[in-house]
């Protein structure tokens, strides 16, 4: 087995913040047991504490590409070849997600096996990996493959188009989505973001069947809906104007919307909610206009808004993330992306 000063030199070469190599190395041969690929419990345990010590999204990336470049290297040093290396790793990930999906299927059709099944780490081992662990890890997994796939491409081409600043860790189909919000916000104007249905009238236009909901000839699901509700997919869009933002009962009522839309509704299909949200209230640059704003207001709603600051709508955008473990993106109008994994 190569030495860890080996490991983490090949891991700077490849880009990787040395001391977060050094952390994966501990937690692969320290942590019992040694390596732990030929024991589901183990291997899996070891993932799941590669996510438990890093939330940084950059040092994230960091870690799950180190921990593949480990195992790769180490297989590669008994096999005597790097490709084989790949190959077998590949394997051992494949076989892990088809353990998870199976224990996620037995979950689902026995729901009494929580109160007795324990996966052991490894023989004698006095701790183990739930149920609610391997529902974790599932929720995860689009993590652990796009990191695999970016080192297998460090591996091949070195550093060149390694990311510049923070890694996001998003997949091209959801980057992609968020690009095209990028240049659809560029024409809209304060008017536009004042409620949802402004918004999505801009996007999607007078669509009212099926097909409402195709962006980029991709399906979304879209809350509030729009047209006729189609199949469930990857990302599902929920979108707030000002006015949404500014009353709680619409704006409490659409996160109950997204929430049930992911646990219950498009369980195991939604692996991305796009939060868009307009990045504080539209600028008033004159008496005017701030006048015009207030009369609007007050023509709205007869109390005070609920959220005059935005941080209470981001703790609560945090909780819904946390609790239905897929992965978040608040997408902020005419500002930047905040990522929850």
């Amino acid at each position: 087995m190569p030495a860890w000063r080996v490991h983490i030199k090949i891991a700077e070469l490849l880009c990787i913040d040395a001391e977060v190599a050094r952390i994966v190395n501990e937690i692969i041969d320290i942590r019992k047991p040694h390596d732990g690929r030929s024991e589901f419990g183990a291997f899996a345990d070891k993932l799941l504490e590669i996510f438990r010590r890093f939330n940084d999204p950059q040092k994230l990336m960091d870690a799950l590409m180190a921990f593949h470049l480990h195992h790769i290297l180490d297989i590669a040093s008994e096999k005597g070849s790097l490709d084989e290396g790949i190959e077998e790793y590949k394997q051992i990930l494949q076989d892990l997600l088809e353990k998870l999906k199976t224990l996620q299927e037995i979950r689902s059709r026995m729901p009494e096996v929580d109160d007795i099944l324990f996966i052991e780490r490894y023989p004698s081992d006095q701790e183990g990996v739930s149920f609610d662990d391997v529902e974790a890890l599932s929720n995860k997994f689009i993590l652990i493959e796009d990191s695999f796939r970016e080192i297998l491409r460090r591996l091949k081409e070195g550093c060149k188009g390694a990311p510049e600043g923070p890694y996001t860790l998003l997949p091209k189909g959801l980057k992609d989505f968020l690009d095209q919000l990028d240049s659809i916000e560029e024409e809209l104007g304060d008017e536009d973001i004042l409620d949802a249905e402004k918004i999505l009238k801009r996007i999607f236009g007078e669509r009212l069947g099926e097909e409402a909901s195709m962006m980029g000839g991709r399906r979304i699901n879209v809350i509030p809906p729009i047209g006729i509700p189609g199949e469930c997919a990857e990302i599902l869009y929920v979108v707030f104007g000002v006015k949404d933002m500014l009353d709680p009962h619409t704006f409490y009522s659409r996160m109950f919307e997204a929430h049930k839309h992911i646990i219950d509704t498009c369980k195991g299909t939604t692996k991305y909610v796009v939060f868009h949200v307009p990045y504080g209230i539209p600028k008033i640059s004159d008496t005017k206009s701030f006048s015009n704003f207030v009369k609007r207001w007050w023509g709205w709603y007869i109390s005070t808004p609920a959220h005059p600051a935005w941080m209470a709508a981001f703790i609560t955008f945090s909780e819904v993330a946390k609790s239905i473990g897929v992965l978040t993106v608040i997408k902020l109008i005419r500002g930047p992306r905040v990522i929850i994994m």
